[in-house]
């Protein structure tokens, strides 16, 4: 499974075949068959085995946040309870930081496969959003979503490794380098973000727009 996950963070689903894990594992082809059965349901429970830690770990934090603290600390323990546990992990382990990979891939992909799998972090998905909404005054319900994919989509940037930062800085600073600083940097840009939208909604300049699909 490690090996696997390895190879899928690297290249994506499509571009890893059920040999090339075999071959790197060192097993045979027949073990995969045996315990899977096939590509697709690897994928599956190779993305399943660490999400329920990591759904556990949020909803937890969650659950421990300081509801009677002001709207700006209230909604920076929401975000920090959504994105610290993934980066704590990611910093000690590097199978997870090769899970954190994965997952950016799942956020930015539209196929069958990768909606399948990613609907293992639905339900702790949708009470990030309810959460949101609460502290934020009622927030709409497509403003709640728009808000948990800044967030989402935020964290999944940073896994994604690009080398874009490395291409723009001359080869200065590779993004992943500092993870810790990066961390801190995304989560009070975050929670700007989310209050800045929240601050709209109370505009006087504020419109509705149609309700985007809620994150998987």
């Amino acid at each position: 499974m490690d090996v696997a996950e390895g190879l899928f963070a690297e290249h994506g689903y499509d571009g890893v075949s059920i040999r090339d894990i075999t071959d790197a594992a060192e097993i045979r082809l027949a073990s995969i068959n045996y315990y899977f059965d096939s590509k697709e349901n690897l994928f599956r429970e190779v993305v399943q085995r660490r999400a329920v830690e990591l759904n556990e770990a949020r909803e937890q934090q969650l659950m421990r946040v300081n509801v009677m603290a002001s709207r700006p600390e209230l909604l920076h323990q929401i975000v920090e309870a959504y994105m610290g546990p993934l980066f704590n992990r990611v910093q000690q382990d590097n199978g997870w930081r090769d899970y954190g990979r994965l997952i950016a891939q799942l956020e930015n992909q539209r196929s069958r496969t990768s909606s399948e799998a990613i609907r293992v972090f639905s339900p702790t998905a949708r009470k990030f959003v309810a959460a949101l909404q609460a502290c934020l005054g009622n927030l709409a319900d497509h403003n709640a979503l728009f808000c948990f994919n800044l967030m989402v989509g935020g964290e999944a940037r940073v896994f994604a490794q690009s080398a874009r930062v490395r291409e723009l800085s001359d080869g200065r600073w590779s993004g992943e380098s500092n993870l810790e600083l990066l961390y801190q940097h995304l989560l009070e840009y975050t929670v700007a973000a989310i209050g800045g939208v929240a601050h709209l909604q109370s505009s006087p300049y504020a419109f509705e727009s149609q309700a985007i699909p809620g994150n998987g």
